[in-house]
């Protein structure tokens, strides 16, 4: 096996998202729209801001009191001129993370080259979640256990492809409807928003206003017959106050902030699981910010937009070349 390939293997398992994006926006220029937060985010495409210098910086945070140190740490020249802020619902509950201050010592993680590595790649060869024929078998130019086996992977934009998982995903949402029933990974119960996070929300907003920075807030969207769920059970009651504490925030800068917990113009057939809308969903958020008067609207215009969204196909993928 050639020692390129096996470093290419090794990146998909020690290279951290933050690493990657951080190290690829921090030599940008000319940088108009930055789209930053979770995997929640990383369906906004350049497609979208035909206008704009875009980069999708989606993975590079995962706690909110990462955002403004990772925005600190940006050359001036690699600084945005809008940033699209993905607030995942679960930031602001104390439950899943007490988000006391901004996390100052906050470091893009960097990737080490370790034995550990090859074990699990040796793993999950056993337990056949890859197969040996599709890794070593695919283009020396595809990075990462899941590009070479399934398709998926970061676009030169940043953004994602989730490739064959995108083709017939689980759209019982079982492992979302798992997570409510017990309560953890992200979907911890809660009954009040957090006050702390919110600070750290308005340090985040003061910085970018000073900075000149418009920052476009939205809290992402549940497939409908989750957030379906999650309104109807007693036991989130953060996320029914959250619009309302967010929007305050927002309000007191001057910028925009969306909620698309629960999107009414989208269905099941357009999420890849219970928290992670496709292609299309997000072309529809796009499409409501614009419309919404905010500061993409310098960048993308409704009709394209539009058009992007009436083309069809899978109901999860937008074919953008």
């Amino acid at each position: 096996m050639a020692a390129g390939r096996l470093e290419a293997l090794e990146l998909g398992y020690t290279s951290g998202d933050s690493y990657i994006k951080n190290t690829i926006v921090s030599q940008k220029t000319g940088l108009d729209v930055l789209a930053l937060g979770t995997s929640r985010v990383m369906q906004f495409r350049e497609q979208f801001f035909p206008e704009a210098g875009f980069y999708n910086a989606g993975g590079a945070i995962d706690r909110l009191q990462q955002a403004l140190p990772f925005l600190k740490q940006l050359p001036e020249s690699a600084r945005p001129k809008v940033v699209i802020l993905g607030l995942d619902q679960y930031f602001f509950n104390a439950r899943w993370d007490p988000c006391a201050a901004t996390d100052d010592s906050y470091t893009a993680y960097k990737p080490t080259r370790s034995a550990e590595a090859y074990l699990r790649l040796l793993r999950d060869f056993g337990n056949a979640k890859y197969s040996p024929f599709q890794v070593f078998a695919a283009p020396a130019n595809q990075v990462g256990l899941p590009c070479k086996a399934r398709g998926s992977g970061f676009l030169p934009d940043g953004s994602y492809r989730y490739g064959t998982q995108a083709d017939a995903p689980d759209l019982t949402f079982s492992d979302s409807r798992n997570r409510i029933h017990f309560g953890n990974n992200r979907f911890q119960y809660g009954d009040e928003v957090n006050p702390s996070a919110l600070a750290v929300l308005d340090e985040l907003l003061a910085w970018c206003e000073g900075e000149d920075i418009q920052v476009v807030g939205f809290l992402p969207p549940y497939a409908p017959s989750i957030a379906a769920l999650l309104a109807q059970d007693g036991r989130y009651g953060y996320m029914q106050a959250l619009p309302g504490a967010v929007q305050q925030v927002f309000d007191s800068h001057g910028m925009a902030c969306y909620d698309f917990t629960q999107m009414d113009d989208t269905t099941d057939e357009e999420y890849v699981d219970g928290f992670h809308g496709g292609d299309r969903v997000y072309a529809k958020i796009t499409l409501h910010m614009v419309e919404g008067g905010s500061a993409l609207a310098a960048y993308a215009t409704p009709q394209a937009l539009r058009a992007l969204l009436e083309a069809p196909g899978n109901p999860r993928v937008l074919e953008l070349g």
